[in-house]
């Protein structure tokens, strides 16, 4: 399902770009609000990963270490995690057609 706000209204239940294009909706309006959907997933996703090794950070501040020095391979997934994310939205936000964006692989 798709939804939207446009001019104040909200369109929602809509299961299809066409079926947005053909209640009036400008294409710009349409990209803009997918590109802010799947910005907003790619950041949930990132979160949700780096959360699972965010004790190994916590605990290295606490005891006074080094995260990279104690937890190497840890700390090189969370970059790749962080990598993924900046490189999956700066993609999003360089692409301008509905067509393209849809084609977007945004799985890490």
């Amino acid at each position: 399902m798709i939804t939207l706000k446009y001019n104040g209204k909200t369109y929602s239940n809509f299961e299809s770009i066409n079926e947005l294009i053909n209640a009036g909706i400008p294409e710009g309006v349409i990209l803009k609000e997918i590109k802010k959907s799947l910005l907003k997933k790619i950041k949930i996703e990132a979160h949700k990963k780096l959360s699972k090794t965010d004790w190994v950070v916590v605990k290295c501040i606490e005891l006074g270490l080094n995260p990279s020095d104690k937890y190497p391979k840890i700390i090189k997934q969370r970059q790749a995690i962080r990598d993924w994310s900046n490189q999956k939205e700066e993609e999003i936000n360089n692409i301008n057609t509905i067509d393209d964006l849809l084609k977007l692989d945004i799985k890490l």
